[in-house]
């Protein structure tokens, strides 16, 4: 299963937060919030940095086989041009 291209998953995601998309907050940083959903047969943990309702970073974690006992993800992540250079990824990369 190939993972959502990151940029085109940032967008989709702002639209669906825009119409009412419910989020939850984060332990770590206020500012960044989780979608968790399941896409097909595999859970999925979306954070995004989000201000006055605009996604400047995201990053999409989706579980995968094990391999060897241990779990793993496909990791992907993306920031609007505009918001690069911040460590905005990094800040949702290191979320717990």
């Amino acid at each position: 299963m190939a993972l959502t291209d990151p940029l085109q998953a940032l967008l989709s995601l702002q639209a669906e937060i825009r119409k009412g998309m419910p989020t939850h907050p984060t332990e770590k940083y206020p500012s960044v919030r989780l979608v968790l959903d399941e896409r097909n047969g595999r859970v999925r943990y979306t954070y995004a940095r989000l201000e006055h309702g605009r996604v400047k970073a995201m990053a999409m974690f989706v579980s995968m086989d094990k391999i060897d006992g241990i779990g793993c993800f496909q990791v992907g992540y993306a920031v609007p041009e505009a918001y690069r250079g911040r460590g905005w990824a990094i800040e949702i990369l290191e979320q717990d």
